[in-house]
């Protein structure tokens, strides 16, 4: 059976009154009784991203390079500490830290939280598809193994997130976008009600391994959420005033759970009287949950309202929590690619102890001496849940349950750019173990992803005297204690004509365990190679068998070098080779002979996704190539094979002439109709009305 490993979530029920944005947020509960010992006031740190006039985080910076001021009076930065963030972090961390630099350390945060707020408040109907569009373009850069949700504002009743690394959960939410505006102005709120407290699923079984949160209907605790200094004038929201309340409500709900989130809201404006609103209260709140807000303006038609939704709210919204804001296009990629960048790194800045100002906020303000750069940090020093970052240790990094890449010698692949001490070739080398790392990441995220997907395929072979055509189901699948990806095709067509009915019996009989099933399998796979011509007998005319070079039990094999940066499908890649070194091979002639393969990968720079596959082996004068061509899935949210081009080529004597000539194999086969075939098993927090 395949690995049924389910992606790990946090079950987020979120759930808010109508009024949860006003009066709760201008109150506060008093705090323990009979308490007298004062607390000593903890060192505080700042999350700060810097970046250059193209959007680029700039790298080593110190203590020196920043200025910090907080409530105006200047305080020394005692230290500075570079995190990677995403695909690929705990390898960069360390390549960092091998590099020597004493006075700033470096630490990772592999698995990243994100949530995407989808705002349909001031959407017509029919204005859909730009938000859809953007926000996607945003998922689609994000890694595998970062935390996903998607919210959909106003709330309905039974709205619940979902973190979760499984794309298409994700996918499923966004599709559901609706616009909510009437032809007179914005939709009436929903009524929202609060859930009860329940520990147990939709069918009633405890839940164990999710967290579930819900949002207070007292007074936040001071300690937690920071009430403003004073109530500014709260205009009559109607449905925008829901979209803020759902805000508010996520930012308390966010700060239970550890680490750093990133909140991208995806929006045509809310109303102009909430600015002053949304900077004291709503990013405040955002700051406590250590939540940064980047927000994604989407462009609707003009209409006619009391107070006409604009951009600049959130446009202050996201600047006072130290992210950004921007206007997404026609194009909405490179928008989103700059933001991708700037979540992917972070400096994190330790001041020495400050002490409390009588529980009046505490501004802060950072700067850099460097010309030309921009900084984006929170607009106040307030308590934030841990990061967790996980600290580099010389070239190690300490053990985490996060997913990490192989260190160790039978992990790492042979790398022909090596450390000599010159710049050039030290960044070079940094930029390959970072291109292999996200590459491995990827790969273990895809397997997880992939597992349990069927596709049909359309498969033409020819030689200079025959062509077939056949279409069939192919499941593609890595069966446990396994290294391979296997290939089972059931050919239900041949050169159009029906060689059987098509009844999905390769699904039914891959999810039946009984020896009879698995003896039927086999038949098929058995039956289903009649139809290949040629003289080759081949079993890696897979699509996703170069994936076998990307297991951990594998990496060793390959010599990897970085043999340029390149684009390919609208992304930009690495362009990575290999050779296998290591013997026995993987790969074997029928007399049991080492077949060494070479070839390589392009991958995408941002998230290790790989684009596109080479392989060449050879044995005698026989050569084979297969190239596999990648395109992105919207429903699954992965990158999936579109195309596989495989060429044969082997000497053969001509009967009288004695003459060696080459005879070819050719084939091509393209890829659709992607669906799962195996339901995995996953607990959630039902919310009961």
């Amino acid at each position: 059976m395949p690995s049924q490993t389910t992606a790990a979530h946090t079950a987020l029920a979120v759930a808010c009154l109508a009024l949860l944005g006003s009066a709760h947020a201008t109150s506060a509960r008093p705090g323990p009784r009979g308490s007298s010992q004062a607390t000593p006031a903890p060192a505080v740190t700042i999350d700060v991203v810097v970046v250059d006039r193209d959007g680029r985080f700039v790298e080593g910076l110190r203590p020196a390079d920043f200025t910090v001021t907080v409530n105006g009076a200047r305080r020394p930065v005692v230290s500075v500490r570079r995190v990677s963030r995403g695909p690929g972090a705990v390898a960069e961390a360390a390549s960092w830290q091998a590099g020597g630099d004493s006075s700033v350390s470096f630490a990772a945060e592999p698995q990243r939280t994100v949530l995407v707020v989808a705002d349909q408040a001031t959407l017509g109907r029919g204005e859909e598809r730009g938000l859809v569009q953007a926000a996607s373009a945003f998922l689609d850069r994000l890694g595998l193994d970062d935390r996903v949700a998607v919210l959909r504002t106003p709330m309905s009743s039974d709205a619940q997130l979902r973190l979760t690394t499984e794309r298409p959960a994700t996918r499923e939410v966004l599709s559901r976008v609706v616009g909510q505006r009437t032809a007179t102005g914005l939709a009436a709120a929903p009524v929202i009600q609060r859930p009860d407290a329940a520990g147990v699923d939709a069918d009633g079984k405890p839940v164990t391994d999710t967290q579930a949160l819900t949002v207070p209907t007292e007074p936040a605790d001071p300690a937690s959420l920071p009430v403003p200094d004073a109530v500014v004038g709260v205009p009559d929201f109607s449905s925008a005033r829901d979209s803020v309340s759902v805000l508010n409500a996520l930012f308390q709900a966010l700060g239970r759970i550890p680490g750093r989130k990133v909140v991208a809201v995806f929006s045509a404006g809310l109303p102009s009287s909430l600015s002053v609103y949304l900077t004291d209260t709503t990013a405040r709140a955002a700051v406590a949950a250590h939540a940064v807000v980047y927000v994604f303006g989407v462009r609707t038609a003009a209409f006619d309202a009391p107070d006409e939704p604009d951009m600049s709210p959130l446009e202050r919204l996201a600047t006072a929590t130290g992210g950004a804001f921007a206007m997404m296009g026609r194009n909405p990629d490179r928008v989103v690619d700059r933001t991708i960048a700037e979540i992917s790194s972070c400096y994190v800045l330790a001041l020495d102890a400050v002490s409390g100002a009588g529980g009046q906020r505490q501004s802060v303000r950072v700067e850099t001496r460097l010309k030309g750069a921009t900084v984006r940090a929170a607009a106040w020093l307030m308590p934030t849940p841990d990061a967790g970052d996980r600290v580099a240790l010389g070239a190690a990094l300490a053990p985490s349950p996060a997913p990490a890449v192989e260190a160790t010698a039978t992990a790492a692949p042979r790398s022909r750019v090596t450390e000599t001490g010159d710049a050039a070739s030290a960044a070079r080398s940094r930029e390959l173990q970072v291109a292999l790392a996200r590459l491995y990441a990827y790969a273990e995220g895809y397997e997880r992803q992939y597992s349990a997907l069927v596709a049909e395929e359309a498969y033409r072979q020819s030689t200079p005297n025959t062509t077939v055509r056949m279409r069939s189901d192919l499941l593609l699948v890595r069966p446990e204690r396994s290294n391979l990806w296997l290939a089972f095709r059931d050919v239900f067509e041949v050169n159009g004509r029906p060689v059987r009915d098509r009844d999905q019996r390769l699904q039914r009989l891959f999810l039946d365990p009984s020896l009879e099933a698995h003896a039927r399998l086999n038949a098929i796979v058995e039956d289903s190679s009649r139809y290949n011509i040629g003289a080759v007998e081949r079993t890696v005319n897979v699509p996703l068998y170069p994936l076998v070079f990307l297991r951990p039990v594998n990496r060793f094999r390959l010599d990897v070098e970085l043999a340029g940066r390149e684009e390919a499908e609208g992304v930009p890649v690495w362009r990575l080779r290999y050779v296998e070194q290591a013997r026995p091979t993987i790969v074997t002639d029928l007399e049991g002979n080492d077949v060494p393969q070479s070839g390589w990968f392009l991958v995408d720079r941002m998230t290790g996704a790989i684009v596109e596959s080479s392989m060449e082996a050879r044995r005698g004068e026989t050569t084979a190539r297969i190239l596999v061509r990648y395109r992105r899935d919207p429903a699954l949210g992965l990158w999936v094979p579109a195309e596989m081009r495989e060429t044969y080529r082997y000497p053969q004597y001509q009967s009288r002439a004695g003459l060696i000539s080459e005879v070819f194999l050719d084939g091509r086969a393209t890829y659709s109709n992607f669906r799962r075939f195996q339901v995995k098993t996953e607990e959630t927090i039902a919310v009961p009305k």
